[in-house]
């Protein structure tokens, strides 16, 4: 258990390090983008983005989010596992390539995208389910330095070629979808190949096993897609480009927390299903409310300096679109605090539950943004998926009840949670139109995290140089020791 936890530790803090300098790239270089680039082109390759993550889930049938859990079950296998249904994958995409061909033209027209850019999504998604496959394998085994290595080397190569490109073609769109996305093809195209010559054995019960995992999750990656994604091609539809480039420079704000969250849930699950394996639930409860609130702490920090970073991504020709970040910010909370249960819908193998609570969520969302945006403008897209996000939550939370599997977390201290970070988030909001107000509560919680240092420097200096917590544990009283590895 004592070595399980370390390496889970060890294996976490690495994994959230990597994803953020992965993700961090792409943030630290929009500001770049949106000023080489027209709010047109911005509003276009959103939408291509978009686009994207809605057909991924058909047209590659979701096959890698199997890897999870066929690495209890084909755990000496697991590599040709990879290869059979990296094959199964491509077979599916490439059938709804080639008939694509014979609609081409009204698929064009409705993806809002062009010839050169339609082919390059198909050959993007005919191989891009190598690298899941193989980060979710090596997360699994807590394998966090390939993780990293290939996060990194997608983030850098793509978003470096991008930016080329942006400044040294006339057509900056093209150059920047072409610069994005050709360097990702290329990389997973080497894994392909690696798997394809390492592990050639293809079985049918690879392929029905996966099949069982992942249809039902079709529907929820889908559903999440739209989820996520739908406000976006609605606002573009209704509103137009520049309405799409505000709310996607907004978003991008509230990407950070998707980013955190994503993070955090990819080196906390892992160790939550080897709990779960072992029927553990007393350290999933006890670990989850420092987890918890961790998060917390860090969205709220950032909902305070929410201008700034408006300011910082996009300049304050988008300063307009302040608007959008709370709702958003709060959205992405309920999305980190569902993503708990649906951890144990997944590991008890419960992915029909998963996609029901998607879909419907997703229904919701694309009702409303279909009624209130055209009323309310690009701004209602952001509460409509704040709507979705708290549908998500209370239907997960739900079903996991009604699978007596709630008893891994404390539900009354998540409801506590949510209330209070949902009031804070809201009176964080109304400071936006009174930035001294702003100011003095940030000021007032750097000095409180500044009295913190201080009374707890040996503390602090006990845990950066040792990795221990047995200082906080001895301060408080407590004679059990905890040691971060």
């Amino acid at each position: 258990m004592s070595n399980s936890n370390d390496k889970a530790i060890k294996s976490g803090l690495w994994y959230v390090i990597g994803n953020f300098l992965t993700k961090g790239i792409g943030f630290i270089t929009t500001p770049i983008f949106t000023r080489l680039m027209t709010k047109a082109d911005v509003g276009d390759f959103s939408n291509f983005t978009s686009w994207i993550s809605i057909l991924s889930a058909i047209l590659t049938l979701d096959l890698f989010t199997s890897v999870t859990l066929a690495k209890y079950d084909f755990e000496n296998n697991l590599d040709d596992y990879i290869t059979s249904n990296l094959l199964l994958g491509s077979f599916v995409t490439g059938i709804f390539y080639c008939f694509s061909f014979f609609f081409k033209d009204g698929l064009l027209s409705i993806l809002g995208i062009n010839e050169l850019e339609y082919h390059v999504m198909f050959l993007y998604l005919l191989v891009y389910p190598a690298t899941q496959m193989i980060i979710i394998k090596s997360r699994m085994y807590y394998k966090y330095k390939l993780c990293v290595f290939l996060s990194l080397l997608s983030a850098i190569s793509s978003t470096l070629i991008s930016l080329l490109l942006v400044i040294f073609v006339s057509e900056q769109l093209t150059g920047r979808i072409i610069g994005n996305y050709i360097p990702l093809i290329l990389i997973n195209l080497f894994i392909y190949a690696y798997y394809l010559v390492k592990h050639h054995k293809i079985e049918k019960k690879y392929w029905l096993y996966a099949l069982k995992i992942s249809t039902p999750l079709i529907i929820h990656t889908l559903s999440g897609s739209l989820l996520g994604g739908s406000d976006r091609v609605m606002i573009n539809y209704f509103c137009g480009k520049e309405a799409t480039a505000y709310y996607s420079i907004a978003y991008t704000c509230g990407l950070v927390v998707t980013l955190l969250w994503s993070s955090l849930n990819s080196a906390w699950s892992p160790w939550a299903y080897d709990m779960m394996k072992e029927n553990n639930s007393s350290s999933i409860r006890k670990a989850s409310k420092p987890f918890i609130i961790f998060f917390g702490i860090v969205v709220l920090g950032m909902l305070l300096f929410g201008p700034e970073l408006l300011l910082l991504m996009g300049g304050e020709s988008y300063a307009q679109a302040i608007s959008v970040i709370p709702p958003l910010m709060l959205a992405y909370v309920f999305q980190f605090v569902y993503s708990l249960y649906v951890n144990i819908e997944t590991f008890y193998k419960k992915q029909w539950l998963i996609a029901l609570g998607t879909f419907v969520a997703a229904v919701i969302n694309v009702i409303l943004n279909y009624v209130f945006i055209p009323i309310y403008g690009y701004p209602a897209a952001a509460y409509t998926t704040l709507i979705g996000y708290v549908a998500l939550f209370l239907i997960h939370y739900i079903f996991v009840k009604l699978m007596k599997k709630n008893h891994y977390y404390s539900n009354k201290f998540i409801i506590i949670f949510l209330v209070i970070f949902s009031v804070l988030s809201l009176c964080v909001s109304f400071t936006y139109a009174l930035p001294l107000v702003r100011y003095i509560i940030i000021g007032a919680i750097m000095c409180v995290f500044f009295v913190f240092s201080i009374v707890f420097r040996k503390e602090l200096i006990n845990l950066i140089r040792k990795k221990s917590l047995d200082g906080f544990r001895k301060r408080f009283g407590s004679k059990n020791n905890i040691k971060l590895q």
